[in-house]
């Protein structure tokens, strides 16, 4: 969560919707009237992603935060459902699985989503399981939107200007958001670049933003929504309905 307090705006971080490239431009500024929510807090034994508060744990566990906000100029980002789980899913192979979601086989990927809609069946609440969490629940508190203005991820260049506007400075320029789940074309040049370490001696050495473009469409691709199963498909078409609605409704 990111609170610009002296201007009382709050912009809410869903996960998965670009909130981290925001963070990190801000970061740079190093301004004091700009605070970043993030890390882990432990609460009556139960760990919380600070980060990534939905709405009912903000008032539960958090209330002077939460009161604060209610007073607040609210943003947050939204993304297509489907992108956003399997972007998720993505996430969730490279830190649980600790193998990246190319390397998997088709078995492999459809048992990985099959225990994933399980978890979340079971209404899972590790910390790991954040990034699945239905976008409506950090919008809406008790079937009210807490947050005011929710914007497409594909339009946050009018949520940037606004930033810039009222910090009276350039911060985003030349910065682009497109939050793609990229992939290695194949697995030859996946294991040539990584095993090789070619890929970090690369992007140590390499500022050129030109030459990495060129390289980044030579070797990789957009993982698409339909590399999902159908069973897993008509899941987050059912369980992220609300979040389809908010999604259709948004700027």
């Amino acid at each position: 969560m990111i609170v610009l307090a002296k201007h009382k705006i709050a912009i809410i971080h869903i996960p998965k919707c670009a909130g981290t490239n925001l963070k990190q431009a801000l970061y740079a500024l190093n301004n004091e009237n700009i605070e970043i929510i993030e890390g882990i807090k432990v609460i009556d034994g139960i760990k919380y992603d600070t980060a990534h508060l939905t709405n009912n744990i903000l008032a539960c566990k958090f209330p002077d935060l939460f009161e604060d906000i209610k007073k607040y100029k609210t943003y947050a980002i939204i993304r297509n459902p489907e992108e956003r789980f399997f972007s998720a899913i993505n996430q969730y192979s490279k830190t649980q699985l600790k193998k990246p979601i190319y390397r998997l086989s088709k078995k492999e990927k459809k048992d990985l989503e099959m225990h994933i809609i399980n978890r979340i069946n079971s209404d899972d609440n590790a910390i790991e399981m954040i990034h699945f969490k239905k976008q409506i629940e950090f919008i809406e508190y008790k079937e009210s939107n807490l947050v005011q203005n929710i914007i497409r991820i594909e339009s946050i260049g009018k949520l940037e200007s606004y930033i810039e506007k009222i910090l009276d400075c350039k911060i985003f320029e030349n910065r682009h958001h497109k939050n793609e789940t990229l992939a290695y074309k194949n697995k030859f040049i996946a294991e040539i670049l990584i095993e090789n370490k070619l890929i970090e001696y690369a992007k140590s050495k390499v500022k050129s933003k030109t030459i990495k473009g060129i390289a980044k469409k030579i070797f990789l691709k957009k993982n698409e929504n339909s590399e999902l199963t159908e069973d897993t498909l008509a899941f987050v078409k059912n369980f992220y309905k609300e979040d389809f609605n908010l999604w259709n409704n948004a700027e």
